[in-house]
């Protein structure tokens, strides 16, 4: 067996002037050695564990600082959707907004957020919008009425 190790971390600005709140995650999980003989299946692990450590993160963020606990998330299918017909996906920027606004102006919990873009846009899974769905999202929360 190998141990596969990742970790991601970001600073955002803290509530204090000149400050910033650090968020991090660090993930372990253990592969059979065969993957030593398949470059793009041990890829295709890290690539996922590291997804997961990043998507904890941002959900720390959205959450408050990471004062509420964030849910447990499921494995993400091998290949998940991504934007079709060469739509552009959503910006890292727009998808920090997104969770912002539903978690900080609205008391969103990712399963609400999940429901309201899928009613919203037709799209539940807020790391896989278009730009076009991000933006239209993002008007639809900044309006100050609850969605």
């Amino acid at each position: 067996m190998i141990k596969i190790n990742v970790s991601f971390s970001k600073k955002v600005p803290g509530a204090a002037e000149y400050s910033s709140d650090g968020f991090m995650c660090a993930l372990e999980m253990e592969a059979s050695d065969s993957v030593l003989n398949s470059p793009a299946e041990l890829r295709q692990k890290m690539a996922w564990l590291w997804g997961e450590a990043k998507r904890s993160v941002d959900e720390q963020i959205a959450n408050g600082n990471g004062h509420k606990p964030a849910p447990i998330l499921s494995p993400a299918p091998a290949s998940a959707p991504a934007p079709q017909n060469g739509e552009t996906p959503a910006s890292s920027k727009q998808i920090k907004f997104i969770l912002a606004l539903g978690q900080r102006d609205h008391s969103m919990s990712l399963a609400d957020l999940k429901a309201f873009l899928e009613k919203t846009v037709g799209n539940g899974d807020v790391h896989h919008l278009t730009k076009e769905q991000a933006h239209a999202a993002i008007e639809t929360l900044s309006k100050g009425a609850k969605p």
